[in-house]
């Protein structure tokens, strides 16, 4: 079971902001009560549990992904045999039906919901999904599916772990290199370049996290850049042939903050 747990907070120490001890302790605590089976005892009456995944990848693909949107698909064919055991899983449409006439979710029922549009969808999630029975809703990102671009934060964190400069100057509001320095081989130095640019690709226009990761792209120099990570078209129609048990919906065009 420890290795359960530790499995499910593994994730690149140096890449991610640090966690405060308080915070890390709720997180072992969950992983705990899911990997135990005490979540099962939890009363579910009356409610639902909507789950929220991104990326499930597989290993080539990993390297590229920021482990906070991402789950390694051994995880989560384990979250799904257990969803499959021991809850109710409905599609997001049955739910808001059920609502909408005045009816209470079914106990214990949950619905998978894979945010953004990842190839790994199509090509890992869906056949563990359909392995456990289950029914999921994929919401894409539309505009990284029609232009063919990845996340923002994936590009960024590419950028970062195949850098071949240790030095980094942040960014001022005009992207020129009028910021401190920061020496990214120092720890905290690196999560704080990393976590100062994620905030601001969050909280920007389309237009301006395209000139921040050229920005950064340029500061860093990075060894590899991402292949493409995002369903297209095509794949999105093989997957609602291949399986239709899977919703498709709608998660913005470009994936911006919408109360900025």
């Amino acid at each position: 079971m420890l290795t359960g747990i530790l499995g499910l907070l593994e994730v690149d120490r140096v890449m991610l902001p640090a966690v405060s001890l308080r915070r890390r302790a709720l997180r072992l605590a969950q992983a705990a009560m899911y990997w135990s089976g005490f979540v099962q005892c939890l009363p579910a009456r009356g409610n639902a549990l909507i789950l929220m995944y991104h990326s499930v990848a597989p290993t080539a693909a990993s390297v590229f992904l920021d482990p906070a949107w991402s789950m390694r698909s051994e995880f989560f064919e384990r979250q799904m045999q257990f969803l499959a055991q021991h809850r109710t899983v409905v599609s997001l449409s049955d739910l808001v039906d059920r609502l909408k006439s005045g009816r209470d979710p079914e106990p214990g029922s949950v619905v998978i919901t894979l945010d953004d549009g990842y190839r790994d969808n199509l090509y890992v999630a869906a056949p563990i999904l359909r392995r456990n029975g289950l029914v999921a809703t994929i919401m894409l990102a539309t505009g990284f599916i029609t232009h063919g671009y990845n996340q923002p934060i994936d590009d960024l964190y590419t950028y970062f772990s195949n850098r071949t400069r240790e030095e980094f100057v942040l960014p001022n509001d005009d992207l020129d290199d009028s910021r401190r320095s920061l020496d990214l081989q120092v720890p905290s130095q690196l999560r704080f370049a990393y976590k100062f640019c994620d905030n601001r690709l969050t909280t920007s226009n389309t237009e301006t996290r395209v000139q921040l990761l050229k920005y950064v792209e340029r500061q860093l120099r990075p060894t590899l850049c991402a292949p493409r990570l995002m369903l297209n078209w095509d794949e999105i129609r093989e997957l609602h042939t291949t399986y239709p048990e899977i919703e498709i919906g709608v998660h913005t065009a470009q994936h911006l903050d919408l109360s900025l």
